[in-house]
């Protein structure tokens, strides 16, 4: 099976991070050692017993943090099985793997960091991403993915009237669309036909907690409350899955007024054997904020533009027949100017990045799907990768990177 690495930023809401307020989150511009940190972000306890849960699917997992002079001791538990480590180094060495495990069997696995604190001069213990290995598909396959946006009809949110399109920081968001819910029990169920699904969003001040379930599995709920705001997060990924379509359901569990959850894009990655499929019919959003006290057009102001437009039109005609005449020996590639790659609605393709490290820090969505209006109302199955580059970006986890190679572990071991 080709085998795909998975990164996590440490604010991710798969990581579970207990006892309350026992871990302190700390964000970009947070200090001069912020940039210093994978996408600026590091969450740290100086608390005896504190833990940091993270359950995956796959062969092999790095968990990196930071090594330091004021750093101690902590455990890490695998499966059941505990190994006891001390993060004490003479200077601060960032992005460092502190804990590896490869070689495992593949299925699910979970991790437990926990603190082991004896000293108060070296009490701390960082976490500041997780990557790990997982597999899609057969060995000789090769894989494609696509990005779907939140606007297409392969996702359904309901009830009506509890979602709206306008989400904070949505300039952030993919192609800058959103949804966001705030009412308890909301949901927007997603189908599609793949072998691997990622689910992305936003957490934050904001946000609440959130359910979700994968066909007729257990729902498992996450929590995508932080002190900073981060869009473009992996909120729930599943690989292994059976050919055929799946229905993936998210509900908000609003522990609070005002708190909500919000989606951004899916990612969907198969083979060539099962290309990834999902209906990308794109749904009918109104582009402006509808006031509730909006009324319709009166007569008198009907009646008015008819007169306009009428009038208009005439002008347009008048002066069409007379530029007409003046180009009358204008040459016709004059008139036709060619089209650019970027005007012409076609797909734009980008070569992805090479090494593993930018592979791993991109901020464009591998495959994203960027389809010509005149196949925004088909079902599309892709047969090749499709990229194209969205600069615009706040924060973002990887997702499945799509070299079909086996990938070394960023940052320094």
């Amino acid at each position: 099976m080709p085998q795909v690495n998975i990164t996590i930023d440490d604010v991710n809401p798969l990581i579970a991070y207990g006892p309350v307020d026992s871990w302190m989150e700390e964000g970009p511009g947070k200090d001069k050692e912020s940039p210093l940190y994978f996408d600026h972000t590091r969450t740290s306890t100086r608390i005896p017993g504190a833990t940091a849960s993270f359950s995956f699917y796959g062969s092999a997992v790095w968990l990196f943090g930071v090594k330091g002079d004021d750093h101690g001791d902590y455990n890490v538990t695998l499966d059941g099985a505990t190994s006891s480590f001390n993060g004490s180094h003479g200077n601060n060495t960032y992005q460092v793997s502190i804990f590896t495990a490869t070689g495992l069997a593949l299925g699910n696995h979970s991790v437990i960091l926990t603190s082991a604190q004896t000293n108060q001069s070296a009490p701390w213990v960082e976490l500041d991403y997780i990557v790990w290995q997982t597999e899609i598909g057969q060995a000789t396959d090769s894989l494609i993915s696509a990005v779907i946006d939140d606007t297409v009809s392969a996702f359904v949110y309901q009830p009506h009237g509890a979602w709206n399109t306008y989400p904070p920081n949505a300039s952030y968001y993919l192609n800058g669309t959103g949804h966001v819910a705030t009412a308890d029990g909301a949901y927007v169920t997603f189908t599609f036909s793949t072998d691997s699904v990622e689910l992305f969003g936003s957490v934050g001040t904001s946000m609440s907690n959130y359910s979700v379930q994968l066909d007729n599995a257990n729902a498992i709920t996450y929590n995508a409350e932080r002190m900073n705001n981060y869009e473009r997060v992996l909120l729930f990924f599943e690989t292994g899955l059976s050919a055929g379509d799946h229905t993936l359901k998210v509900v908000n569990v609003s522990t609070s007024a005002g708190l909500g959850f919000s989606i951004d894009y899916a990612n969907i990655t198969g083979t060539t054997n099962s290309p990834p499929s999902a209906n990308t019919t794109v749904s009918t959003l109104s582009t402006t904020p509808q006031s509730p006290h909006k009324h319709g057009a009166s007569a008198g102001t009907i009646v008015a533009i008819a007169v306009s437009t009428t009038v208009a039109l005439l002008l347009f005609i008048v002066l069409c027949r007379f530029s007409r005449h003046r180009r009358r020996n204008t040459r016709v590639n004059d008139f036709h100017p060619r089209l650019s790659q970027a005007q012409s609605g076609l797909p734009i393709s980008t070569p992805a990045p090479r090494s593993s490290r930018s592979m791993l820090k991109s901020s464009t969505p591998p495959g994203i799907l960027q389809l010509p209006p005149q196949l925004r109302s088909q079902t599309v199955q892709l047969q090749t990768p499709v990229q194209a580059r969205n600069p615009e970006y706040k924060h973002r986890d990887t997702g499945v990177s799509l070299t079909g190679e086996q990938l070394p572990p960023p940052g320094n071991t």
